[in-house]
């Protein structure tokens, strides 16, 4: 069992790693985008539909996250759920651990890839950073400011303090699609039924 776990994971790591590779060595989502952005916005951004989807598309997996946490506490009190406890708790942290750590908390605060309408191809004031490389951390003057001692000098051990930074560093792992992948829960329930 385990090693066929360590198999299948060591595939579809491969398998995601050669759809990235093409992306990392030319800037094929450039051009891409090149194909939406119309001279100062992107041409498609306030479509009804994809205004939907990015209002809502998270919505099905916060909905499957909670709801596996709601089965999961019941489960202590209705014996028919007890057997599927596991798969409940699976569910719950795989969105917490997921889409939740890794991505928004980690990844997406202090990577440092630049989102499309930060870099200099589409008005931005950075330069493009390919997939899974990390971007340059910026600290402006205003953020150096805030990091002054009284005598002027910057307190550098407060820069060693990343979680000061929370939420001012925004990068590009999308969360948007991490929950999306975060749908394909069901094959890991269900693959050895």
């Amino acid at each position: 069992m385990k090693k066929a776990f360590l198999k299948e994971f060591g595939m579809v790591l491969l398998f995601f790693l050669a759809l990235t590779l093409p992306f990392y060595l030319w800037d094929i989502d450039i051009r891409l985008q090149e194909l939406l952005w119309d001279g100062g916005e992107w041409r498609y951004r306030d479509y009804p539909l994809w205004r939907f989807l990015y209002d809502y598309g998270p919505l099905p997996a916060f909905v499957s996250s909670i709801g596996a946490l709601v089965l999961w506490v019941l489960s202590f009190f209705v014996v028919s759920l007890r057997t599927r406890r596991r798969e409940f708790a699976f569910v719950f942290l795989l969105m917490i651990v997921g889409p939740g750590l890794f991505v928004n908390a980690i990844f997406k605060e202090y990577w440092g890839r630049p989102r499309p309408r930060e870099i200099v191809q589409f008005d931005g004031a950075r330069a493009y950073v390919p997939p899974l490389v990390l971007g340059e951390f910026v600290v402006s003057r205003k953020y150096e400011k805030m990091l002054e001692s009284e005598q002027g000098a910057v307190e550098w051990d407060m820069l060693r303090n990343l979680y000061a930074f929370k939420g001012r560093y925004n990068s590009f792992p999308n969360g948007h699609a991490s929950v999306g992948f975060f749908m394909i829960f069901p094959y890991f329930l269900y693959r050895n039924r």
